[in-house]
């Protein structure tokens, strides 16, 4: 019996290959979208301080992502920071990374705006924020980044 072996480097980029879906827009048209992985949702982040200050403390200090006090203060920080940042998040999804792409998705109607904000969600955390950011956060704990929490006392 012959087997067929796989190198690494073919295993790697086999794996690295994600499909993408197709999202019906308004028009008829559809986008292609995949979802981002951690490192393309941290890249994204880091461009909106301020978005990854609030995401970034509450998976240190083990905060309950799926809390809805915390999904509300995750929300209000993305508006605050203009739609701009999801407009960003929406665009890479689509596998694209320019201001062109970010604009493009600015200039959509609500509808198709929502639709692909959804997909792109549904398809970066197919298990949901919690599971998504839980796992982010073990990585952290792991790397020793968990920011400790002030004692009773010392407030």
């Amino acid at each position: 019996m012959s087997e067929v072996q796989t190198s690494s480097y073919d295993a790697l980029i086999a794996a690295a290959t994600r499909q993408t879906v197709d999202v019906p827009l308004s028009t008829g048209a559809a986008v292609g979208m995949r979802g981002l992985t951690i490192i393309e949702f941290l890249q994204t982040i880091r461009e909106y301080p301020k978005v990854r200050d609030v995401l970034l403390h509450a998976i240190a200090a083990g905060d309950d992502i799926k809390d809805d006090t915390m999904l509300a203060s995750i929300l209000e920080t993305f508006i605050d920071s203009g739609p701009e940042a999801v407009a960003t998040l929406i665009a890479k999804a689509m596998g694209l990374n320019d201001a062109a792409a970010r604009n493009a998705v600015l200039g959509l109607g609500d509808e198709d705006f929502f639709a692909l904000l959804d997909r792109a969600l549904e398809l970066t955390m197919p298990r949901g924020v919690g599971d998504f950011f839980g796992r982010a956060g073990a990585v952290a704990a792991r790397l020793g980044l968990v920011v400790s929490q002030p004692s009773a006392e010392a407030a």
